[in-house]
């Protein structure tokens, strides 16, 4: 299965803080998008599964399947809201100054690049922990096997 973009191009993107979709391309003839839906999202809150399909139709069609979102953007009539994080805290709504009808954009472009930098700098954090961690083990561990050699390599020359 090909994923897009590419893991390369992926990271040049979330390191220059842009907002990206992951996708691939399945034949279809034995999975159907509600089915998909249910082994990717489960029951994950916030999950959603969208499809193009309508009256029938069989040419053009394709499903978005989304599960735990940035931010979520909710509309009632003539009030809108966003929740700028979901994930840790489902109710905060804020109400939106303008009505929906009258949006003509939502400035998003700051929170998510702020919001990048720091899970990038998160991950340097635990890559270079880890990477520190395995270092030890392994020096730790070549330590041992170099002590149980030695110590074999004794009795066999002292016939011990």
């Amino acid at each position: 299965m090909q994923i897009e973009p590419s893991a390369e191009k992926f990271a040049a993107r979330y390191e220059a803080g842009e907002p990206q979709v992951v996708w691939t391309t399945l034949v279809a003839d034995l999975e159907t998008p509600v089915s998909a839906f249910l082994k990717i999202a489960g029951s994950r809150p916030m999950s959603f599964l969208l499809e193009s399909v309508e009256g029938g139709a069989v040419r053009g069609r394709y499903s978005i399947i989304g599960l735990e979102p940035d931010m979520i953007f909710r509309v009632d009539g003539e009030h809108a809201e966003l929740n700028r994080a979901p994930a840790s805290n489902p109710a905060a709504f804020a109400p939106m100054a303008e009505p929906p009808v009258q949006m003509t954009r939502i400035d998003l472009r700051d929170d998510f690049q702020s919001e990048i930098r720091a899970r990038v700098a998160n991950f340097r954090a635990h890559q270079e922990r880890f990477s520190r961690e395995r270092e030890a083990y392994c020096s730790a561990t070549l330590a041992k096997v170099r002590a149980a050699l030695g110590e074999h390599s004794d009795t066999a020359r002292f016939g011990k």
